[in-house]
């Protein structure tokens, strides 16, 4: 595990590319594209402790209260 504020640098040679028109009204598409090969392994997956999820959870359920208002 990585800890609080630390970050892993990982060295890719893939190369993206994202070419974003300058009139996004009257050209509303975005171009992506990437080349090369990843020789890294993917990340493993990660989810927030289960103290942040029980607080989250906490704040959600104390909103659905019928008696609070928009006041």
């Amino acid at each position: 595990m990585q800890g609080q504020g630390k970050l892993i640098t990982i060295l890719c040679e893939v190369v993206f590319h994202i070419l974003i028109p300058e009139d996004t009204a009257r050209t509303p598409y975005v171009l992506f594209t990437s080349h090369g090969v990843h020789k890294h392994p993917i990340p493993p997956p990660n989810k927030p402790p289960q103290s942040i999820i029980a607080d989250v959870l906490q704040i959600i359920r104390g909103t659905q209260d019928p008696e609070l208002t928009l006041s």
